[in-house]
């Protein structure tokens, strides 16, 4: 469980600096300027993503650790089905952004 608390807090202090250095060069200024229908593909990716690795990881402690295996495995199995489910659910709402396809 050590391991996993520090991978956690890699894994922020990755966050704070990648947001340092986005917001030092510029990188809000081009986010203004990505439309909605971007911005709401990214975060479907990015949900799917974040629940995928999550349930993964839990699947491997799973297999690490086989005394609170089912648990483990049990909750590692649900957020694997809700990456599918709400990368697919945000994904379709991206969709529906914007303006028409045949629109000027």
């Amino acid at each position: 469980m050590i391991i996993v608390a520090i991978l956690v807090r890699i894994i922020v202090l990755l966050g704070v600096i990648l947001l340092f250095v986005f917001g030092l060069f510029g990188g809000w200024r081009m986010l203004r300027r990505t439309t909605m229908k971007t911005r709401a593909r990214i975060g479907a990716a990015l949900s799917f993503a974040f629940f995928l690795l999550a349930g993964l990881w839990l699947l491997v402690l799973a297999a690490l650790y086989p005394s609170d295996g089912a648990i483990l495995v049990v909750i590692g199995l649900y957020l694997l089905g809700q990456a599918f489910y709400a990368g697919t659910r945000l994904w379709l709402a991206a969709e529906k952004c914007g303006p028409p396809q045949g629109a000027q």
